[in-house]
């Protein structure tokens, strides 16, 4: 009779320990798939911000290159974490984007005429330009994205890119 107990209690043990792995396997499993689904929204996000400043770079070259400012004197900086506090204070809120778009806030604008150093004003000849420079943020304040597009007049060329 001793001995069927312990057999008895030797199966629930390695029922229990079979019971544990898979446990630990759905687990894992589970965090996997979470792990997946954030990074999935977050990218959905990220492409929508980036959608929404191409739509703001697009509006703003159609429709305000006329409210173009001087060039910055002293240069905001090369990173996107630089040219988002700036535009966050400085740039021109495009309202009807955020509607449009369903985005957590508006996209901001900034344009910058530029010509060259030796030059007072853009004439035939001359290589004038304008940079916009664009924030919108995705569904999430994490999700953001920062493009500049420099343009030339009398030109189809354009540069651009997404700052990092």
């Amino acid at each position: 009779m001793i001995a069927n107990e312990q057999q008895s209690g030797m199966a629930v043990i390695a029922v229990l320990g079979v019971l544990l792995a898979s446990s630990a396997l759905t687990l894992a499993g589970l965090e996997r798939s979470l792990l997946g689904e954030r990074l999935s929204v977050n990218y959905t996000h990220q492409l929508i911000a980036t959608e929404a400043a191409e739509a703001a770079l697009r509006l703003a070259q159609a429709q305000m290159l006329d409210q173009a400012q001087e060039w910055i004197p002293r240069p905001v900086g090369f990173s996107a974490r630089q040219w988002r506090g700036w535009l966050a204070q400085n740039g021109v809120a495009l309202r009807s984007l955020r509607d449009r778009h369903n985005l957590l806030q508006a996209p901001r604008i900034h344009i910058e005429r530029l010509r060259p150093a030796n030059t007072t004003s853009c004439g035939a000849g001359t290589r004038c330009g304008h940079r916009l420079t664009a924030l919108a943020y995705g569904r999430s304040k994490q999700t953001w994205v920062v493009i500049q597009v420099v343009l030339i007049d009398a030109d189809e060329s354009r540069l651009w890119r997404k700052l990092r």
